[in-house]
């Protein structure tokens, strides 16, 4: 069904829109999209402050209470929609928040400077600055 279509009462038919297995495809990924969204809840990952809670160890990668891999998971599927947005672009700040914390600064620069990327492509550099900076 049109996604639109659903909401309002346009109908687009366009050629992406109007294809049947776009719209599996899209559907597929809104649904694991929203399955890791979920996971993120069950963490209460908030950005930054998780992994600087000394009564929890979750600095190794691939314990069960590690935000990151969700995090990755979460970052693909974004990407793979085919379109940047700010909830992608806080998620590469989330990612480079849990490399900082690892002391893997090689991680961090690189999810902080593809947070600017999407967030001035979505928004323009100076609020995209005023945002990222804020958040550090």
């Amino acid at each position: 069904m049109n996604t639109l279509k659903m909401y309002t009462a346009f109908t687009c038919s366009c050629s992406v829109c109007s294809s049947e297995d776009a719209s599996q495809e899209r559907e597929a990924c809104r649904l694991e999209a929203d399955l890791l969204q979920t996971r993120m809840e069950e963490l209460r990952f908030k950005e930054g402050e998780r992994d600087k809670d000394e009564t929890r160890t979750i600095t190794t990668l691939g314990s069960d209470e590690d935000p990151l891999p969700t995090i990755l998971k979460l970052i693909e599927v974004y990407e793979n929609a085919g379109f940047p947005t700010l909830a992608l672009a806080t998620l590469h700040g989330q990612a480079s928040s849990c490399y900082f914390w690892r002391g893997h600064s090689g991680g961090e620069g690189e999810c902080k400077a593809k947070q600017r990327e999407v967030a001035t492509w979505c928004i323009g550099k100076k609020a995209a600055e005023r945002i990222i900076k804020d958040v550090e």
